[in-house]
């Protein structure tokens, strides 16, 4: 099953999500990812609690919702990047009916994360970009 096929599986409600970091990487063709990181808004981030996803409160200090591969959460945010929801949701590329965060945004926040595996991402979108110029 490819990227797409697996986050249409979860049938979440257009418009109220969008795939972002490493599954927006595969999403766009840069790599492939060990799981689907996903941005949901608060009411289906809440109707999926309700409906038995775990919810884990991760490293960064940031609390998500975890049924491998899935990881999904409220918000984007990390140290000096605040990402609001609903922006990410709106200015999304829709690939093969996904929506996929657009890669400035994951450059930003990669930036703000600074982790080895980051700095590499960043190198290949910036790689990608070029060769899409």
């Amino acid at each position: 099953m490819n990227i797409y096929q697996k986050v249409k599986k979860l049938n979440l409600p257009k418009s109220k999500y969008v795939v972002c970091s490493g599954g927006a990487l595969e999403g766009y063709g840069i790599r492939k990812c060990n799981d689907i990181d996903i941005v949901v808004t608060k009411d289906v981030y809440l109707d999926l609690k309700k409906n038995g996803w775990k919810e884990i409160s991760l490293s960064n200090g940031s609390i998500s919702l975890v049924r491998r591969p899935y990881e999904i959460t409220a918000n984007l945010n990390y140290g000096k990047y605040q990402a609001f929801t609903q922006r990410l949701i709106k200015s999304a590329n829709i690939i093969k009916g996904v929506p996929f965060i657009n890669l400035e945004e994951i450059i930003k926040f990669k930036k703000e994360m600074n982790r080895d595996k980051d700095k590499e991402d960043i190198e290949l979108i910036e790689s990608y970009l070029r060769s899409k110029k």
